[in-house]
């Protein structure tokens, strides 16, 4: 981690733990006077957990010096589907958080194939709002710097039939 790094965390008031940020460096700083706001650019080698991620942006609410707005994009020397996957998994959970509806997301099986990530959906309202939310969760999947991805939705035959039968069953009373 360089010096540099550390005065940024130090203007944050970011407290992170060292090995976390192993070979981590500020790439640039790009200060945009008219919205008084420090693009900060981060290098690091592998993609960080999410919850660290999380911390470090709800750190840069604190501003620069506690006076100057900042963001911060990052960028890996290398990103797995795995990470990906993880990351898509915990914006799933957050989602679900605030649309209990869409619990079955949390299940969902997941395809990535080159820039295109497909759910299993078991009904065709989730099919539905999968395609409204899939702008926003590849905006983060960006915005986090894991790369550029279209998110898509099938039906799961198999899933929507089992579902068709356990809402008729509930129905008759079985």
């Amino acid at each position: 981690m360089t010096e540099e790094l550390q005065r940024f965390f130090k203007s944050i008031s970011y407290s992170y733990e060292e090995s976390i940020f192993d070979g981590a460096s500020v790439e640039k700083v790009i200060y945009l006077k008219k919205k008084e706001l420090f693009e900060v650019y981060l290098q690091l080698k592998k993609v960080l957990p999410y919850v660290v991620l999380k911390d470090l942006l709800k750190a840069t609410e604190n501003k620069i010096n506690g006076m100057g707005a900042c963001k911060v994009y990052f960028s890996y020397a290398s990103v797995m589907k795995e990470d990906v996957l993880s990351y898509l998994q915990e914006l799933v959970r957050e989602l679900t958080e605030k649309r209990p509806s869409l619990v079955n997301l949390n299940e969902a099986l997941v395809n990535i194939e080159e820039e295109v990530i497909t759910l299993e959906v078991s009904t065709k309202l989730e099919e539905l709002e999968v395609k409204k939310e899939a702008k926003g969760l590849t905006n983060k999947l960006s915005l986090y710097g894991l790369g550029e991805y279209v998110l898509t939705s099938v039906l799961n035959e198999e899933l929507h039939n089992e579902v068709k039968e356990t809402l008729e069953k509930s129905k008759t009373g079985e």
